[in-house]
């Protein structure tokens, strides 16, 4: 039953996401054919960030016109033909969350390679004075870019766990917008509880992860996952060239998993439809 869900939210959200994306493929396309073919390579470089910061906007759209989606599915008119389908609640609710993160995270994914790509066009373009700003950074003890690049797929990661619990906590703020008495508050009430429920989740994830931290540890030659992470902090010494605490974003991670519970269970048994 929840694939037939699924398949069906994606064909009603396509509708709805589809300007979206072919909007972001027009300017994607035409960027990086400027980019690929102009001579100048200062242009070139330039039209590659261009591509990459308008994925990162596009990004956050596709966050927004989520979770209008699902507003207007769950709790608008659609809502009753949703909530009147012979499935559980709880399918109905993982088809909503699966679908709207398929569309976020296939132009989440399509940033991410614009970031490459860039660094590609980058190094194509300026090969030699890169290694030659490389050779001079080591000098000074700055990573190299092969840590540069582990550095930045980490922090790819918790963004996308954090993009996962924003969407999560939205979709509970727009839940409990549409249960009494807080339906009151409309749609200020569903930004003040998504933010209050991001702020809440991270700060306590963070909290936590002080107290039993693991985490990555990178060297010049390593890259370590250890659980005995001050310890290796402390043992590795001047070594040390980036370390990250992970406790708090699998935590994180965990708890937009887990506010399906409460989403379910309101949607269930308290929301007002509108």
């Amino acid at each position: 039953m929840f694939g037939k869900l699924l398949k069906n939210d994606l064909k009603a959200q396509w509708h709805s996401v589809s300007i979206i994306l072919l909007c972001i493929a027009i300017i994607c396309i035409v960027g990086e054919i400027f980019a690929t073919f102009t001579k100048n390579n200062i242009l070139s470089a330039v039209a590659g960030m261009g591509v990459f910061f308008v994925l990162v906007f596009a990004s956050f759209v596709m966050v927004i016109a989520v979770s209008m989606l699902f507003s207007k599915t769950v709790f608008g008119r659609a809502g009753y033909l949703t909530l009147t389908l012979p499935a559980k609640t709880r399918d109905l609710v993982w088809s909503k969350t699966v679908s709207g993160l398929i569309w976020i995270f296939s132009v989440f994914s399509l940033m991410i390679g614009s970031m490459f790509l860039l660094v590609y066009q980058v190094d194509q373009r300026f090969g030699k004075e890169i290694e030659a700003a490389a050779d001079l950074l080591s000098l000074f003890g700055a990573p190299s870019f092969s840590v540069v690049f582990v550095i930045v797929a980490i922090f790819t990661t918790i963004f996308a766990v954090l993009i996962l619990l924003t969407v999560q906590c939205i979709y509970l703020g727009i839940t409990l917008s549409n249960v009494s008495p807080i339906s009151k508050l409309g749609n200020f009430g569903a930004v003040i509880i998504s933010f209050v429920g991001i702020w809440a989740i991270y700060t306590l994830s963070n909290a936590i992860g002080d107290f039993l931290p693991m985490g990555v540890v990178l060297t010049e030659t390593k890259v370590m996952v250890t659980t005995d992470f001050a310890n290796t902090i402390h043992t590795l010494g001047d070594q040390v060239i980036f370390k990250q605490n992970l406790t708090g974003v699998i935590l994180s991670l965990a708890g937009a998993l887990l506010l399906n519970i409460p989403i379910t269970s309101l949607i269930k048994n308290k929301v007002n439809i509108k």
